[in-house]
């Protein structure tokens, strides 16, 4: 098991650095960015919204833009959807980053499929933000 554990995080900082390696040349590739331009970035919380929010502030510094994140809090898992906005906040906090946090338990009282109107929802919630941030452009690591 020891040997397990030494492997294991040296993999994980290998993938890392193959990740942000690749996401740079991406940029780099296709210029969609304008400098300092406003972008909205929808973060659960789940690994790949933590994920891709941790490549955008890592390649900031080289690439900058004005980063919004937008989080909606469904209320659907009780407190563990407390502790993911609670954390995505809280990460924002720490990087410096704009955090808007929509309301979403509207939807546990939908006769309509949840997840339809929950995606519908999240989707003008990031509207709006782009709306209010003068900028088209919303990430989303789906």
């Amino acid at each position: 098991m020891l040997g397990v554990q030494a492997v294991e995080p040296m993999a994980t900082q290998k993938n890392k650095s193959d990740l942000m390696r690749q996401a740079r040349l991406d940029f780099l590739r296709q210029p969609w960015w304008q400098k300092n331009e406003p972008i909205v970035l929808g973060v659960s919380g789940g690994l790949d919204s933590m994920a891709l929010l941790e490549i955008i502030f890592r390649l900031n510094s080289e690439f900058p833009v004005k980063i919004v994140v937008g989080h909606v809090n469904y209320h659907l898992r009780g407190e563990e959807s407390n502790q993911a906005a609670t954390h995505v906040q809280k990460t924002c906090k720490k990087m410096g980053i704009l955090y808007k946090e929509m309301d979403g338990s509207d939807v546990r009282n939908t006769e309509d499929n949840l997840q339809n109107v929950a995606r519908e929802l999240r989707k003008d919630f990031f509207r709006q933000l782009s709306g209010q941030n003068q900028t088209r452009k919303i990430f989303l690591a789906h």
